[in-house]
This record gives structure tokens, C-alpha cells and sequence, in this order.
């Protein structure tokens, strides 16, 4: 690192870092971000599209796309449906300037290029996101998923999974979202409570064997939600020109499973 930070945490395997001070060790204005993320256009929670197996997110999303291998590519991010690479915002839009200038910092100091954000607004105490890890095949190797909070304070769990279970999940749930495979009663696991300004940078090995969460909160005297701006390097591309015909495909698959689902319950 080319930076000194007054603090960083290690966190799960020793392979991933909590910097409490992010923004204020670089010199960035936290609550200019926030407002900037304000700004961003959000995709609205109940559209279709982003449902995760047919429920409504307890989250908004926006996405932003840094072109980094060319002009005719977008990266996918597995836990969404492909409608949502319709929505992908580009760094040519000058209300990215702040992820343009982020994306930077983290070239400069980490040495990491991020081709994908995801920011993430929690707009209610009763908001998160469960345990989850993100798919490993879609991650550059030996990169990072760098998460930068702002407003609101929320805690962050990472869990670790028994062997067994890490087994269970490479066989079975090699896929982003809630996993199901974990029983966390007495696991391994770190809380930490992200504070405005702070970042975690989770290793791709530490992702492939810990699961980690955003918890819900209880009241938000501060700011009006919780945003979180995550950067990561994805190496999942898809032609910008098969992007219609995967979003067709995919609701032609899911036509097809419910009138499957539908024949099954007449018929039994």
C-alpha cells in the first residue's frame, strides 16, 4: 500500500481489512459522497427485474459500469436478473465523477481495478441483506470486493462455514445470494460496525469460505439512510449485443417453470 491509514482491522482469515477511517486517511469528503450517491438514478425495489427468487429487496440498487476491456462488453453480476444490465450507468455520465475518482483512489493506493459498482441505499432500519458470498467464478482471481459506507452506521457479520458446509456450498450454491446451506449456530464468525467514511476490503478467499451480511438497524438519527458503494472486478462479460436475447431466454425459462409449477398442482 502507498498510503499510510491511522488504523486498519484484519478481519475472518487475516486476508481481508477494515479501514475505520477510509475517506478521512485519504483526505475525501464522506458527506460529499453521500450526497453525490443521492443523486445517482436508483432502481426502484419493487420493479420485477429485481426481485431475488420472487421476493422484493429489502434494499435499492443503482449500477455503474467502468469500462475497462472495451466498448462492446458489460460485466454481469450473477445475483441480479439480465434486465438489470439495461440500467447499467456509464462513467461518461457526469454524475459518476465520484465513482470515477474513487475508482482511481483504489488504482492508486491498492493497485485495484474495479469494472463494476453496486451502490446500495438501506432507506429503513428494517432494511439488509442476508448471508451471502459472491460467486467466486465471477470474481478476478486474487482481487478484492471493496465496500465504502456512508450515512447511517450498520453492523457487518462475516460468518465462516465448516468444511462440510463449504463443500455443500461449491457443489451445490456456486451462485451470489442468501445462502442456505450454512446452520451459523456457534460458527466462526466477526461483527464490526461500519461507520460513514469506512471500508472493508473483502478477499476473494476469504468470500470463498465466509459468508458476510449487512444487519437490519434501529433508528437513523443522523442521516436519512445507509449507502454503501461496492467495487469489484468482475470477469463474467457479456456481449452488448446478446444482452436482449439472454434477457428473452431467461423469461422464456421462467414461463416455462411456471406453467411446469402450474401443471404439477392441477395434477396433484
Amino acid at each position: 500500500m502507498s498510503h499510510t491509514f491511522e488504523h486498519i482491522v484484519p478481519l475472518a482469515d487475516g486476508t481481508s481489512l477494515f479501514f475505520p477511517h477510509f475517506c478521512r486517511d485519504l483526505g475525501i469528503n464522506a458527506d460529499a459522497l453521500y450526497e453525490a450517491a443521492v443523486d445517482m438514478p436508483w432502481i426502484e425495489r419493487d420493479q420485477p427485474f429485481m426481485r431475488y427468487r420472487g421476493n422484493v429487496l429489502k434494499r435499492q440498487l443503482f449500477f455503474v459500469h467502468v469500462n475497462q476491456r472495451g466498448e462492446n462488453t458489460l460485466p454481469k453480476y450473477p445475483g441480479f436478473q439480465y434486465e438489470t444490465m439495461q440500467h447499467y450507468v456509464d462513467t461518461k455520465d457526469t454524475r459518476t465523477a465520484f465513482i470515477t475518482y474513487l475508482s482511481k483512489c483504489l488504482s492508486d493506493v491498492f493497485g485495484f481495478h474495479a469494472n463494476h459498482v453496486i451502490g446500495t441505499q438501506y432507506s429503513t432500519a428494517s432494511d439488509f441483506i442476508g448471508p451471502h458470498s459472491d460467486r467466486p467464478s465471477d470474481l478476478c482471481p486474487r482481487s478484492w470486493i471493496v465496500s465504502i459506507s456512508l450515512g447511517d452506521q450498520r453492523d457487518f457479520v462475516l460468518k465462516e462455514r465448516t468444511p462440510e458446509e463449504q463443500e455443500c456450498w461449491l457443489e451445490k450454491n456456486d451462485v451470489s445470494g442468501e445462502d442456505p446451506y450454512v446452520n451459523f449456530l456457534g460458527r466462526t464468525h466477526e461483527r464490526i460496525t461500519l461507520t460513514h467514511g469506512s471500508a472493508v476490503l473483502l478477499s476473494t478467499t476469504t468470500n470463498s469460505r465466509w459468508t458476510h451480511e449487512v444487519l437490519p438497524a434501529g433508528p437513523m438519527p443522523i442521516y436519512d439512510s445507509r449507502i454503501s458503494l461496492v467495487f469489484r472486478d468482475i470477469q463474467t462479460l457479456v456481449e452488448k449485443t446478446q444482452i436482449e436475447k439472454r434477457i428473452t431466454s431467461s423469461q422464456q425459462q421462467k414461463q416455462c417453470r411456471l406453467e411446469a409449477k402450474n401443471m404439477a398442482m392441477r395434477l396433484a
